[in-house]
């Protein structure tokens, strides 16, 4: 009987600290209270501070937090970490409507990353809803795929410094941007976000980028459809957006068309475009 406790005690501890058999780092809301695994303190965010693979076992929810709105979840401090999400959730409690206008916003993230450029970060299989500023901060080489990011308070998925790949998310109702990346970006339903849809993150500054854009489809957007700057631009459904479907940052960086659907007011300015294929344009529009 003596053994049998002490078994199920090292079982429940082997549980709280965040091991798995398989050596997969294991997240939930119990082990966030008291730290998931070295170097994690106790309460949100939970601190990943080693490389590696780490998985959700249940949903996090930061919504009784003292200031939810500036609580993050997850904060990634090392190069080189998985996530999967498991098909959980990681809520807050921001609000936003179906257009994008968003109550009880703040600095607190889904996912982000801290402490210097973090690279490789890798985040699937899972929703993140309701944080008070973004959904997924991730840097260089991140990769973020099949998400569900909706109703965050600035941004959808918010990726810089380039070479991300950010695939297969639906990015809706978040309060200013959809996606914001620089790489390969694609197969996303980008819709409803109060901001921009996509913005390469080569558009708004001199140099151009680098991105192929790709059969996403990005729906009333009242920023704006998408925004690039000297990339491949195929195969991509864009309708509703306000004030514009596609634009390019500057003429001197032409993004290369091809195969698009457009179907609202589109950003014609001498050179803005170069015609790689036969795109189709609704209403009055010339296509290039």
């Amino acid at each position: 009987m003596i053994l049998a406790r002490f078994a199920c005690v090292a079982l429940a501890l082997i549980a709280s600290t965040g091991s798995a058999s398989d050596g997969v780092r294991e997240i939930n809301q119990a082990c966030a209270l008291v730290g998931c695994f070295p170097g994690d303190a106790a309460g949100f965010p939970v601190e990943i501070t080693a490389r590696g693979s780490y998985r959700l076992t249940g949903n996090l929810d930061v919504s009784a937090a003292g200031d939810p709105a500036n609580t993050t979840a997850l904060r990634i401090e090392s190069d080189d970490v998985s996530i999967d999400l498991g098909g959980f959730t990681i809520s807050g409690a921001t609000t936003c409507s179906i257009l994008g206008v968003c109550s009880n916003t703040g600095v607190g993230n889904g996912i982000d990353e801290s402490g210097g450029i973090r690279e490789r970060t890798s985040v699937r299989n899972g929703v993140i809803r309701g944080m008070g500023r973004y959904g997924i901060y991730c840097d260089l080489g991140c990769s973020v795929e099949d998400m569900k990011v909706d109703a965050n308070g600035f941004a959808g998925i918010y990726a810089v410094n380039g070479d991300a790949r950010v695939a297969r998310n639906i990015v809706r109702g978040n309060g200013d941007l959809g996606i914001r990346a620089d790489g390969v970006i694609s197969e996303n339903v980008v819709e409803h976000n109060g901001g921009l849809g996509i913005q390469e993150t080569g558009a708004g500054t001199s140099g151009s980028g680098s991105s192929v854009i790709s059969r996403n489809r990005i729906f009333s957007n009242a920023g704006g459809g998408l925004l690039c700057n000297g990339s491949l631009v195929i195969d991509n459904v864009l309708k509703s957006n306000t004030p514009f479907e596609l634009k390019t940052y500057s003429a001197l960086f032409p993004c290369a068309l091809g195969r698009n659907l457009i179907t609202g007011v589109l950003d014609n300015a001498t050179g803005a475009f170069v015609q790689v294929d036969v795109n189709s344009c609704g209403g009055d529009l010339t296509c290039p």
